[in-house]
């Protein structure tokens, strides 16, 4: 649902900025860059990794990546997230993926977008104001989204080293 433009043109677009390695992340939906740069003849420069945007209206948006695609199941085998609260659906995705990456989306976006501002972090003191929503079974945390440090410092890089400062390893992302 974010963009309609084709697969071909993300490929070329990666292509172009020298992106080596992409991950398809669609919103509720598994894809795989795959076929289309091998079909324009790009796998000596390029590689997608196969992922999926869990995408709750409830409680934040989320990155697992590298899945599995599965065209036998709705979505090509995205995760379903309704009726499951956010440990659960950590837990699913370990289950279904152990080996995935598993990233916390733009965690500070709105409480239904972002995950630690649904749960209400505060990294001063690294406590949530709702723990039975809280899971730490997370590899990376989106740090950037389309904006830099100085824009972020007092947000998700202070979030960032508030987990870190706790013995969280987590990777910071954009």
């Amino acid at each position: 649902p974010d963009s309609s433009d084709l697969y071909e043109h993300k490929v070329a677009s990666f292509v172009a900025e020298g992106v080596e390695l992409p991950v398809a992340t669609d919103h509720e939906y598994i894809t795989d860059y795959n076929p289309v740069i091998a079909q324009m003849g790009l796998g000596k420069w390029v590689y997608g990794i196969i992922g999926e945007e869990l995408t709750t209206f409830a409680y934040g948006h989320f990155n697992p990546y590298p899945v599995v695609l599965d065209t036998t199941k709705p979505n090509n085998g995205a995760l379903p997230w309704m009726n499951r609260s956010p440990p659960q659906l950590f837990g699913d995705v370990r289950k279904a993926w152990p080996n995935a990456v598993f990233e916390i989306n733009h965690p500070r976006s709105s409480p239904i977008a972002g995950y630690f501002n649904y749960v209400g972090y505060d990294a001063a003191n690294g406590k949530v104001r709702h723990p039975d929503q809280w899971s730490l079974e997370f590899d990376a945390l989106e740090v950037f989204n389309d904006s830099g440090w100085n824009s972020n410092k007092g947000k998700t890089v202070r979030d960032w080293f508030s987990l870190l400062d706790r013995g969280k390893r987590t990777t910071a992302v954009g």
